[in-house]
């Protein structure tokens, strides 16, 4: 049974249908578990488990990101693009002649950037958008 926000995104921004398949995680373990859609319910998804894949799903390295701080709104675009790359986590860095300050909204924007790449990628690995390094931090 899958509940919340994904509810939204499979019915509405991925349009499945029942009989359709879906790649479900639970971010832990390193599974792929393969579902099928049985029913579409208001504020739930109901599924069965097929089967499990177990192997080939993640980058044999956990790449992290130094990402210095664009002017606007790019760093919703970046993080999105880094996470269909594969990034593991991505560290906002405020450099010497940065502009923009990375502020908590802009944090919480980023990290719901991540999260709909990682969906619509179908990813396993968690993106992590950690915090701003200061300039002494490096």
């Amino acid at each position: 049974m899958i509940t919340g926000s994904d509810v939204n995104h499979i019915k509405n921004v991925l349009r499945m249908k029942p009989g359709e398949e879906i790649a479900v995680s639970n971010g832990t373990d390193g599974k792929e578990y393969r579902c099928g859609i049985e029913e579409l319910l208001e504020e739930e998804i109901i599924c069965t488990l097929r089967f499990i894949k177990e192997d080939g799903l993640e980058l044999p390295a956990r790449v992290t990101f130094f990402q210095g701080l664009p002017k606007a709104d790019k760093m919703e675009f970046i993080v999105q693009k880094l996470v269909e790359l594969g990034a593991y986590r991505i560290v906002p860095v405020a450099l010497k002649r940065s502009v923009v300050h990375l502020d908590e909204k802009r944090r919480k924007r980023g990290r719901r950037a991540g999260s709909r790449s990682q969906k619509q990628q179908r990813s396993r690995a968690s993106a992590g958008l950690c915090r701003r390094l200061g300039q002494s931090a490096l």
